[in-house]
């Protein structure tokens, strides 16, 4: 369904590989740093407030799983997957607290 009354086209493209050998275009540091403000511009500009909600609530629980995983630690027993669960919860919570702030 078109909205308004738009009109939809498929425009053709040519996409011709990359030579083998030639240079990437891309730069990490450089790229990584338009990513990340676009994404903090974003998230100034539009009130999320569902990632609000989402960072109140879990302020509470989010501990819990790094104080577990270093209790087990001391105790020489790994849990590797819930360890890259809580550094994941690590990194979202402050991503939302800077981005949010």
């Amino acid at each position: 369904m078109c909205q308004k009354d738009l009109k939809i086209v498929e425009v053709p493209i040519t996409y011709l590989a990359r030579v083998s050998g030639a240079a990437t275009k891309l730069k990490p540091v450089r790229d990584g740093v338009r990513i990340a403000s676009t994404i903090y511009l974003l998230t100034r500009m539009h009130n999320l407030f569902f990632i609000l909600i989402y960072r109140r609530a879990s302020y509470s629980w989010r501990p819990c799983y790094g104080i577990y995983v270093v209790d087990e630690w001391l105790k020489n027993i790994t849990h590797v997957p819930l360890t890259i669960l809580s550094t994941l919860l690590i990194v979202i919570g402050i991503q939302m607290f800077i981005s949010l702030s």
